[in-house]
Formats: structure tokens, C-alpha cells, sequence
């Protein structure tokens, strides 16, 4: 199992806070996820920093700028066995255990007056399912579901959402950008970018529609390859048509485009 084989060598080598010895430094890789919004307020830059230590996502820092202020969120994580606890700056916590495969396949996530539990389901590792109960009570649901390793379907209830697998190779194995919006598998994205919820989608998805076809509403992907094969930069297009009423109570539709850059930096 990947991940306790990585964890353990974590804790064998305390040296990353004490020191270690040269020909035992362990690997740091990070991953930096910027995206500048825009609104009629200003702009806001967001960056996340996801870093890595021998393949373990240690920490994930948000920070989002603007004017002259910022404001920080921090997780950080520790791996002890089949569990992972991610601990928040606000004193959340979030406690995952692992099958062995080293994927999650529950989770408690303690808020300070709230405990919202989590089933996660895989195929062949891709998951395939996440159930939520707050307090004990089932709330809500995600079902995904894959074609030769790629997404072609989100389900939340009754609703449901077409995938479009693309041609671009997902070889820095980032969580697809629907999955990782989607309540409350959004709320599950740390342990996305930590690879527990199962494997990576082969290639990234280039579309996503309502299942029950809307031709007034779609998002669209595109993206932007570096020298070393992983994806440096995504764009997405959200175009959707809404109903506009005037001050005489006349509606007439309106088609909204919005639009977003989310630039990716590996180090």
C-alpha cells in the first residue's frame, strides 16, 4: 500500500524538522494553483500551494490577495497507519481511514457544533460513490461514473451532469475541476489533491452538460501543456441563459458567459 509504505518512511526520517542525513533528504515537490478574479470591487488573487514530502501531501495553504490585505488557510496532515487526519486553521479536523489500497473509505469531519460523516465507494479504483450524513442523518450524495478511466457522469440526486473525456493526458493526476466543486465531494478537495479518493481520471474532462439536454447551458475546458507533459494552465468557459424582468414585469432571456484562468506552477 503506497501510502503507509511512504507514511512509515516519513517517520523514520524525523529529519525533515531535526535534519537528516544527506543521502537521506527527503523529496519535496510543490504544486502552486494560481487564479486571479475579477469583479467590480478590484481583483482578487488566489493562490493555493499544495507541498508534497516523498509523495505525501503534507500541507495546503490558500492565500487570497487583494489591495494591500490577504487572508490564509491552512491544512495540514499527519498519517498514522490506515488514518489521516487533516487538521484546518479554523480547528476543524477531518479524520480519513484508509483500506489497502490506501483509499478512504470513511471519513468524520468534525465542525465545532457539527459532525458530518462520509461513505466513499470505488470501481476498480475510480470512485464511484460519496454519501453524506450530518449529525446522523443522511443529507446528500454524489455518483460518478467512469469509461475506460475517464469521467462521463456526475450525479447529485436528481440531478445529473454529461461528461466529455478530451484527448489531454492527465499526467500530474489532478482531480478533475467538476469533482472538485461539486457538494460535498467540494468539501473533500484536500484529500483529492492528497490522491485517497481513489485513482486520477486517465485524461481531463473538456465538457459538462446537464444530462437532461439544455442548450442554453454548458462549461468548457481547455488546456495548456507544458515542456514536461503536465497541464500548466486551465481555462473554463461557463455559458448558461437565465430569464431577465424588467421593471414592467416583461422577461426576456439573457445568455451569460463567464470565464476562468487557473494557472498551475510544479516545483
Amino acid at each position: 500500500m503506497k501510502q503507509l509504505k511512504y507514511a512509515l518512511a516519513l517517520l523514520l526520517c524525523t529529519s525533515l524538522f531535526c535534519g537528516c542525513s544527506d543521502d537521506n533528504q527527503p523529496e519535496i515537490y510543490t504544486m502552486t494553483m494560481t487564479e486571479i478574479m475579477s469583479s467590480d470591487g478590484g481583483s482578487v488573487t488566489k493562490t493555493d500551494q499544495y507541498t508534497y514530502i516523498d509523495k505525501l501531501l503534507t500541507s495546503h495553504i490558500t492565500t487570497q490577495s487583494f489591495s494591500d490585505q490577504s487572508l490564509s488557510h491552512d491544512v495540514s496532515f499527519t498519517y498514522s497507519g490506515n488514518v489521516v487526519t487533516l487538521t484546518y486553521s479554523e480547528g476543524n479536523t477531518a479524520i480519513y481511514t484508509l483500506d489497502a489500497n490506501g483509499y478512504s473509505t470513511q471519513c468524520v469531519y468534525q465542525l465545532a457544533s457539527q459532525t458530518r460523516q462520509y461513505q466513499f465507494t470505488y470501481s476498480d479504483g475510480y470512485l464511484t460513490q460519496v454519501d453524506e450524513s450530518i449529525d446522523g442523518v443522511p443529507f446528500m450524495s454524489n455518483t460518478f461514473r467512469y469509461k475506460d478511466g475517464d469521467l462521463t457522469s456526475v450525479a447529485t440526486g436528481s440531478n445529473e451532469m454529461t461528461c466529455t473525456p478530451g484527448t489531454t493526458l492527465n499526467t500530474s493526476e489532478l482531480p478533475d475541476l467538476l469533482l472538485a466543486n461539486i457538494y460535498p465531494l467540494s468539501l473533500h478537495q484536500d484529500a483529492l489533491y492528497a490522491h485517497i479518493l481513489g485513482k486520477a481520471t486517465c485524461h481531463f474532462t473538456d465538457s459538462f452538460v446537464p444530462a437532461i439536454e439544455d442548450p442554453d447551458e454548458s462549461t468548457q475546458y481547455t488546456y495548456t501543456v507544458g515542456k514536461s507533459g503536465n497541464v500548466e494552465k486551465i481555462d473554463e468557459k461557463l455559458t448558461y441563459t437565465g430569464i431577465v424582468v424588467d421593471i414592467k414585469g416583461n422577461e426576456t432571456p439573457k445568455t451569460t458567459t463567464t470565464e476562468r484562468s487557473i494557472f498551475i506552477a510544479y516545483n
